[in-house]
């Protein structure tokens, strides 16, 4: 009996040591690499050179990265909430779809809705450059037949930067978020409609009191993927800022400041601990929402 439940031990380990050898390489070895850099000075061309918590103290008198952290701030409060709404907004439109399309007509409605979600930021970020292109762009030409003088808006100095962006990001991941939100509609039991159908309810109550509170799980999700999206959006800021001087450049969020700093100027330590800044941001973040959510959230 000894020796099978030896031999069931082993077994068990054989099967799980691929997961045991991937989370030892490419989390927890990375993740003790990445601590140590953090309080080393190390340009990559030479040996790590500890220097204690100095990375941090330079961070405090750091111009660009309180320029960085603003504008992620920023880009979060804006994306966060407009993806959690809009994306919501969306998937019960389209869930209300399904009694008015149906075959091939819904599959490329929603095809549609979920195209952007799927196309890399190298098409998506390239189109919406041209939609806010100053010259030629769409939205510029709308705006200048209307009598308004043409925006700049992909410039770093420019109050429309931001938004611009915070759009761009919502149209991306629009449709994925949609999709989650379509599997929280259809999970809700039709017997609650039937009932509130039953006693007269409008449509709106029926959204308020029915839809919404059962739906709650999956705003929650929602809101902290967008989070987590919003303060490590690197490919958007890279593609869309590359009409951007190098000077204005670093300073869009801190994810370009940290990729800017290790690849390109090979300060790997400073690099790295902002890494962690942002790590401790998102995790706070990600707390104080878990700690709220018992308020709001009906499982």
């Amino acid at each position: 009996m000894l020796k099978k439940n030896v031999k069931t031990n082993i077994t068990g380990y054989l099967f799980s040591l691929p997961y045991l050898l991937g989370m030892i390489i490419f989390t927890l070895i990375p993740t003790a690499l990445a601590v140590y850099y953090s309080l080393c000075d190390y340009p990559m061309i030479a040996p790590p050179e500890f220097i204690g918590l100095a990375n941090y103290k330079n961070l405090l008198s750091d111009e660009i990265f309180a320029k960085g952290l603003k504008n992620s701030l920023y880009f979060a409060v804006l994306f966060a909430p407009s993806m959690t709404l809009i994306s919501l907004a969306f998937a019960v439109v389209l869930n209300r779809a399904v009694n008015y399309f149906k075959g091939k007509s819904l599959v490329i409605i929603r095809a549609i809705y979920y195209f952007p979600a799927i196309a890399p930021w190298a098409v998506i970020g390239t189109i919406a450059m041209w939609f806010f292109n100053k010259d030629v762009g769409a939205i510029n030409n709308v705006i200048e037949f209307l009598g308004f003088d043409r925006i700049a808006f992909l410039t770093a100095k420019s109050k429309w930067f931001i938004p611009s962006m915070v759009s761009s990001g919502v149209w991306k991941g629009l449709g994925y978020m949609m999709f989650i939100y379509l599997v929280g509609l259809q999970n809700i039991p039709s017997s609650f409609y039937e009932a509130a159908d039953i006693d007269g309810a409008s449509g709106w109550h029926k959204i308020k009191y029915i839809t919404i509170p059962q739906l709650t799980p999956t705003i929650f999700f929602v809101s902290i993927i967008s989070i987590l999206w919003s303060f490590n959006t690197f490919e958007q800021f890279y593609i869309m800022g590359s009409t951007i001087n190098d000077s204005d450049l670093e300073g869009l969020n801190l994810i370009m400041y940290m990729y800017n700093l290790g690849f390109k100027y090979f300060k790997m330590g400073y690099s790295t601990s902002i890494a962690w800044v942002l790590f401790v941001i998102t995790g706070t973040i990600t707390l104080i929402q878990n700690k709220l959510q018992k308020y709001w959230v009906h499982y």
